[in-house]
């Protein structure tokens, strides 16, 4: 971005995006064409896509996901042959 203001409500959540060379001069052509940073696109697009969401949406939607400490390579096989 090109300034941070922790006062501003924003939440500074640094990621590592993988897109298709396409999407990536795609979203750098709207960053130029708007004069603004391919950081301040997409996060302007990452709140776009959620905010018709709320909190206890994301909770309930959620609520039966459950996310192992540890994952062997025994259990991804036997996870495999369960989902297909």
């Amino acid at each position: 971005m090109k300034y941070y203001d922790p006062l501003a409500g924003k939440e500074l959540l640094p990621v590592i995006l993988a897109v298709n060379s396409d999407t990536a001069k795609i979203l750098k052509q709207m960053a130029d064409d708007m004069d603004l940073s391919l950081d301040e696109v997409v996060s302007t697009i990452a709140d776009d896509s959620v905010i018709g969401l709320s909190v206890s949406l994301t909770n309930d939607f959620f609520e039966d996901v459950i996310i192992p400490d540890s994952f062997t390579m025994a259990d991804l096989n036997n996870y495999g042959k369960r989902v297909i």
